[in-house]
């Protein structure tokens, strides 16, 4: 019997599929990923804080497809609608909002002129992250007054490397929470201030946080846990609101252990579930306890909740050489940078990540499971 011809015929076409694939994109492809950018837009998940947006499915079409009309046309509306959110907000002097979308606005494009120009202006308008005065009106009850003084920052420890070296600082007095922020303080916040693009926080039937129209609740028995899901923005926000501000990296470490080599916040035993939440549980849900729940993990500062709880956001950009060129006194991290510090280590067994020393950082969109913070203050002169 002759040998059929066909195999050798597919072998070719095979070969030339190989040296010669189709550079034409499937136009079904297109038609998908278009679909998906007006369901996106339709929600407003533009750009960040979502990881799912229409900005990055239409850049991703337009990789292949440089010259698709509705694509080009949605992007123009995703920095229309940015534009028009941002003027808005300012003409109801929500100027916190306002910079939030102007910085949405140049994800989409970085050149606009107006709004770096409208950003700049607003920034200048903001109150220093790092040098907010206490006012007659901010409560300080539930809050320690920490005196100036020197403190010991960084660890001698090789790993990891970017808590190195260890060094002396020295430090002005300052204000700092006993406690993080709770859901139901936060939640009293979302009330007055609103959650613009939900960059605040994240709400939606995985978090313990309730919307109906504009008015937010907490699920019942959660109120007094930890405020979990809060990106930097929603932190920063916050504080701002209380006439507070965000601690910075060093603020934060002074507070846990102040001018000693100790380990963790508590002293240098060994983590056991009287200081902390030593949980192997996964369901977040289940993980975070209300905040002061271990009067033994107390520092010396008498801070709650400095490890094993949620992470902490401070007010730094994080840079993982900055130790070897911060300044002596009152260090507050780089000018720039993409991520910003997170300290105090998630409720679990990662012993490392308790440690007071520790550096962890994020980018400042993040919403995680385990994502809070606590305020500073700096006192009236």
């Amino acid at each position: 019997m002759r040998n059929s011809p066909i195999p050798m015929r597919l072998c070719f076409l095979f070969l030339l599929f190989a040296l010669f694939p189709s550079q034409a994109k499937p136009q079904g492809s297109s038609d998908a990923l278009l679909r998906r950018a007006r369901s996106q837009f339709k929600q407003n998940k533009l750009t960040l804080p979502y990881r799912d947006n229409a900005l990055e499915t239409l850049q991703k079409l337009l990789k292949d497809d440089p010259e698709n009309r509705e694509a080009l046309a949605l992007v123009e509306q995703i920095k229309t609608t940015y534009l028009r959110w941002a003027q808005q907000a300012e003409s109801l002097d929500r100027l916190d909002h306002a910079r939030l979308y102007y910085r949405r606005l140049l994800v989409a494009d970085p050149g606009h002129g107006e709004a770096r120009k409208r950003l700049k202006s607003l920034t200048a308008q903001a109150l220093p992250e790092t040098s907010q005065k206490a006012s007659t009106t901010v409560d300080t009850s539930r809050m320690s007054l920490i005196p100036a003084g020197k403190s010991t920052m960084g660890s001698a420890e090789a790993h990891p490397p970017d808590r190195t070296p260890e060094h002396a600082i020295q430090i002005d007095s300052y204000y700092f929470d006993l406690y993080e922020v709770s859901l139901g303080e936060f939640v009293a916040f979302l009330n007055e201030k609103g959650n613009p693009e939900n960059a605040y926080i994240r709400v939606d039937r995985g978090t313990a946080i309730r919307q109906e129209n504009d008015r937010y609740t907490v699920e019942q028995g959660k109120e007094n846990h930890p405020a979990n899901f809060v990106s930097w923005f929603g932190a920063d926000a916050y504080c701002r609101w209380k006439g507070k501000r965000l601690p910075t990296e060093a603020e934060w470490e002074r507070a846990a252990r102040g001018n000693t080599d100790r380990t963790y916040a508590w002293g240098h035993q060994p983590p056991t579930a009287s200081f902390l939440n030593l949980t192997s549980e996964r369901d977040w849900k289940k993980v975070l306890l209300p905040v002061g729940s271990f009067k033994k993990g107390k520092s010396w500062s008498g801070a709650y909740d400095m490890a094993g709880s949620v992470w902490e956001w401070c007010s730094d950009w994080y840079s993982p050489v900055y130790y070897k060129k911060s300044p002596s006194r009152n260090p507050k991290g780089p000018a720039t940078g993409q991520h910003r510090v997170m300290r105090g280590g998630q409720a679990g067994r990662s012993l490392l990540h308790l440690e007071s020393s520790y550096r962890a950082h994020n980018v400042p969109g993040l919403q995680g499971p385990l994502t809070g913070f606590r305020c500073s203050l700096t006192p009236p002169e």
